[in-house]
């Protein structure tokens, strides 16, 4: 039993729902540095108490310097998750890193994050704390998502391999074509993430109705 009050000692209920739901088996492979390989331990034992797909080892690194340069690692904590001929490497042994790991190395196609552009959205690339989305590419692509950008006008249609659209922001309403282009995506079961300012897209509040989504025009301020 975990009694500590914040549950430290036990898996997030997304890393337990992706372990049940694993059909391959998984190798992970930890580079450590004298004590740290009780933390690493602890941590992966929850895996493997979870399911029997999940397999690990651990490389002191200093005393496995071949075994480091093989699998790419070069600092303590040096984590490798790999099934099949997929590999994925991070710089350190956490559930996060793992469960991501594990989601990008099972996944039968790579899924793919498409930012609608074109309409005065934030730039996804920017590392502007104030306006840019380049953290939420890099934790997208941490998470094994390929990330794109999308002008709707050009493109004249929602791209087969889209996992969900990006509508990050808008400053100017989306025309009619492209809701148009967005509803048969929604229609056909895709996944659209909006995220608007107040007082800035009418047309788009108006077209989120349709779907008993209610856009208030009031302000959250910090």
């Amino acid at each position: 039993f975990d009694l500590t009050a914040e549950k430290s000692l036990s898996l997030a209920p997304i890393t337990r729902k992706v372990l049940r739901e694993l059909k391959r088996d998984v190798r992970v492979t930890v580079f450590y540095q004298r004590d740290q390989i009780f933390e690493f331990r602890d941590l992966l034992k929850q895996y493997g108490n979870e399911t029997d797909r999940v397999s690990y080892q651990f490389f002191n690194l200093d005393q496995n310097p071949g075994m480091a340069k093989e699998y790419r690692v070069a600092s303590y904590g040096g984590t490798v998750v790999e099934s099949g001929v997929k590999r994925k490497n991070f710089n350190y042994c956490t559930e996060e890193n793992v469960t991501n790991g594990i989601i990008s190395v099972t996944r039968d196609k790579q899924a793919v994050a498409y930012f609608l552009v074109g309409h005065g959205e934030s730039d996804s690339e920017s590392p502007d704390k104030r306006e840019g989305y380049s953290q939420a590419r890099t934790a997208l692509t941490a998470e094994g998502y390929a990330v794109k950008s999308l002008l709707l006008v050009r493109e004249g249609a929602i791209p087969a391999d889209a996992s969900v659209i990006i509508v990050n922001g808008p400053r100017q309403d989306i025309s009619g074509g492209e809701l148009r282009l967005l509803a048969d995506y929604l229609a056909r079961g895709g996944r659209v993430l909006f995220l608007l300012d107040p007082h800035t897209v009418p047309e788009l509040v108006a077209f989120l109705k349709d779907y008993n989504v209610l856009v208030g025009a009031n302000m959250v301020v910090d």
